[in-house]
């Protein structure tokens, strides 16, 4: 905080006009400072953006992959079955025939 300086102490007037250029010196900081934040909570909107995308490129691909495994069970349970269901066909044929 700035001190009073002598003429100040003596002269109102003086007193008024300084205090009058400090609180426009603080208000141009301040506008500056606003001016910053703003800027860093646009940087802050966009990286948050692009993680929120990258995010949802990765869950997208790992229900492709979860599916596609689905997809990899079923082929493999389907053939498994009909291997048995085939086994069991050539066993009967053979000791009813």
């Amino acid at each position: 905080m700035s001190t009073p300086t002598e003429i100040e102490k003596k002269s109102l007037e003086a007193h008024v006009e300084l205090c009058a250029e400090r609180y426009k010196n603080l208000d141009d900081k301040l506008d500056t400072v606003e001016k910053q934040v703003a800027g860093v909570e646009r940087k802050l909107e966009t990286k948050i953006t692009a993680v929120e995308n990258v995010l949802d490129e990765i869950k997208d691909m790992i229900v492709k992959m979860q599916h596609h495994r689905n997809n990899q069970l079923i082929t493999w349970g389907s053939a498994i079955i009909a291997s048995l269901i085939s086994v069991i066909a050539f066993l009967v044929w053979r000791q009813i025939g």
